[in-house]
């Protein structure tokens, strides 16, 4: 008989800690939490990054050993495309004596770690690929190097001042910044930026329908997941539209529920760039879409 293939290690299980948790909600579909398994709350900012551009998403404080809502929902089969995700996050504990720094943490996903990173999440109790968000925890504040550095500003507001010598610096940068001071580098020559890639103008009659913008249709989405990316197309689509100085746009929403309509039509009102949106064509789309006007 054959020797039976060695079992896969065992991970250790998560220490204390900030853990960005995906678990699957189906077998390609996998929900992005962020899991506080410290004895403090901790305040948070979620974004994320693509081809280079921020996005801030969700904002919120969440208790010791708690986990957040989903704050993403992200498709396996699209992992090459996954956006990278930026935390900021900042710990506090009523009546401690103690003050921490703002910390933020850029994740991107790669292949090679992602698969590996499986393991029981904390709080949680499920299986996720886990990615510790505190590996460098945020420095404790020094209140008396904050009081320093608040003098200084205030001494540079009050009018000329002599420069700062090397220790001075250093207790100014180390005050603020929670961070060693680096050495000053030689002046270095700007790299050349790189040429913008040409934006493309969207068609004059968007199509918003789940189908038309994925091949599967709904196929492995919650109604979260698919409003979200229905939003993202719309979104994109519009400013790529207001970019290239389009004069008008139609947005097919569909009529359903109306929940994709009141979102797109809650955006509109609020952006500046929009002359008026009015329902498009009625014999044509029914309720089902909106012409925007762009100015």
């Amino acid at each position: 008989m054959p020797p039976r293939p060695a079992a896969p290690p065992t991970l250790p299980p998560a220490a204390k800690g900030l853990y960005l948790a995906l678990v699957h909600q189906a077998p390609e579909l996998l929900a992005l939490h962020l899991v506080n398994n410290t004895e403090s709350e901790v305040v948070y900012t979620y974004g994320e990054e693509r081809q280079g551009k921020y996005r801030a998403l969700a904002a919120d404080k969440l208790k010791a050993k708690a986990a957040s809502a989903p704050l993403a929902h992200l498709h396996l089969k699209d992992f090459e495309q996954w956006p990278a995700v930026v935390f900021q996050l900042l710990s506090f504990k009523l009546n401690s004596d103690a003050a921490y720094d703002l910390l933020t943490k850029r994740q991107s996903f790669k292949a090679s770690t992602f698969y590996t990173s499986r393991r029981p999440a904390p709080v949680i109790g499920k299986e996720a690929y886990l990615f510790q968000l505190d590996e460098r925890p945020a420095p404790a504040l020094n209140p008396e190097r904050l009081a320093q550095a608040e003098a200084s500003l205030e001494a540079a507001a009050a009018g000329p001042a002599p420069a700062l010598d090397a220790k001075q610096a250093n207790v100014l940068q180390q005050a603020l910044g929670g961070d060693k001071p680096a050495p000053v580098p030689a002046a270095i020559a700007p790299a050349p930026p790189k040429p913008a890639a040409a934006i493309v103008a969207p068609p004059h009659e968007f199509d918003l329908h789940i189908e038309a913008l994925r091949t599967e249709g709904a196929e492995g989405l919650s109604n979260t997941a698919m409003l979200r990316l229905q939003l993202d197309a719309f979104e994109d689509a519009l400013s790529r539209a207001l970019a290239t100085n389009m004069h008008e746009i139609i947005f097919i929403h569909g009529a359903g529920n109306g929940t994709l309509r009141k979102e797109i039509h809650r955006q509109l009102s609020r952006n500046k760039d929009i002359k008026f949106f009015e329902e498009a064509q009625k014999e044509k789309f029914g309720y089902g879409a909106t012409l925007v006007r762009l100015k």
